[in-house]
């Protein structure tokens, strides 16, 4: 291990190396030295994220799912396009309560945008709707993922709330091509509340791993 960690310590760190050799500790389930190993690489390289995917896959496979978390969550926060993969690892854990109490702890603590998302799809899961739109009803949350929320509302059914979504969105934004949306996803819902044979629509996914 000490040989190992003199490598590592080494100028300049070659990033190759310092992955084949983390990742046969953890391969080797020694996590807390492989966990050592990295924040030296990322403290010497100012690499932040370094290994932060692996590390968050490889604590979940041995069930160490509040450090998983941690990983995914500094991994997404260098990462923000990779938030729709991010959030499908974290939604899988599993549905214990202890895990799920975990998550949303963590989760409601973080100051990350991409979190409040996170949480926001693990509602959804749950089939916790007026959480879900109490968190992305935020000037902070892009308007696309309050689109497809009710969106999804429909799929499930959830009519009145979807219209409320919508409605608000009618009533506070001024883009065009949203607002064309918004009013023919309106016209829809009138239509579903009205005729029930109407063929459901396909769920888009608030991120695309709910469907």
């Amino acid at each position: 291990k000490e040989i190992f960690r003199q490598l590592l310590i080494e100028k300049p760190i070659n990033p190759n190396i310092a992955r084949l050799i983390i990742n046969k500790f953890a391969n080797n389930a020694l996590l807390s030295d492989a966990d050592s190993l990295i924040s030296i690489v990322r403290k010497e390289s100012e690499d932040i994220d370094f290994f932060a995917l692996e590390m968050g896959r490889h604590f979940t496979s041995r069930m160490v799912y509040d450090k998983a978390l941690a990983e995914y969550l500094l991994y997404v926060s260098e990462n923000p396009t990779r938030l729709e993969f991010v959030s499908g690892r974290i939604v899988g854990f599993p549905d214990s309560p202890e895990v799920t109490n975990m998550i949303i702890k963590t989760l409601k603590k973080s100051n990350l945008k991409e979190a409040r998302i996170i949480l926001a799809d693990l509602y959804f899961k749950q089939k916790e709707f007026r959480k879900v739109y109490n968190l992305l009803n935020n000037d902070s949350i892009e308007t696309r993922y309050l689109i497809d929320f009710a969106y999804d509302l429909i799929s499930e059914n959830q009519l009145d709330l979807a219209e409320e979504v919508y409605t608000a969105m009618l009533r506070s934004n001024q883009d065009k091509i949203i607002m064309e949306k918004v009013i023919f996803n309106l016209a829809y819902i009138f239509e579903k509340k009205t005729i029930t044979d109407i063929d459901p629509l396909p769920i888009s996914g608030l991120l695309k791993h709910n469907t």
